[in-house]
């Protein structure tokens, strides 16, 4: 019940041979792709509860809070300057002078080049937690 002359298939097409017969180089060939309606509802519904998902992993739910609420903090507002002294800090005396001069230099860098100093890249301070060493 199927011959190769043309003769319909399973599906009700034509075979292959029956459909390239009649094609020559010249001939252009038109492929139409049909999607069920299942498939455009499941990629819909996909697409939306992963808009969903993203919605409330930026907003955590509502209110404050949120995957971005972090990279924003600090963008809108002003940072306050500590109010902490030398006269604070606790500990080797020969440290905090060390420090000392070094915020000097900062602070007239000038006195120190007129001299022949380089200009230091950063200063690494090293210590326990609780040290002053974020003054």
């Amino acid at each position: 019940a199927g011959g190769a002359g043309g003769a319909a298939g399973a599906g009700g097409g034509m075979s292959p041979a029956a459909l390239l017969s009649g094609m020559t180089e010249k001939t252009p060939l038109h492929v139409t792709m049909a999607t069920s309606r299942t498939e455009l509802v499941l990629r819909l519904l996909s697409l939306g509860l992963l808009g969903y998902f993203v919605y409330h992993l930026m907003s955590a739910g509502g209110g404050k809070g949120g995957l971005l609420d972090g990279l924003t903090k600090g963008f809108n507002e002003e940072s306050e300057i500590p109010d902490v002294r030398f006269e604070d800090v606790k500990g080797v005396h020969e440290a905090k002078e060390e420090l000392a001069s070094i915020v000097d230099f900062l602070k007239h860098p000038d006195k120190y080049t007129s001299l022949g100093g380089k200009i230091p890249k950063g200063v690494l301070l090293t210590g326990p937690p609780g040290t002053g060493k974020t003054l």
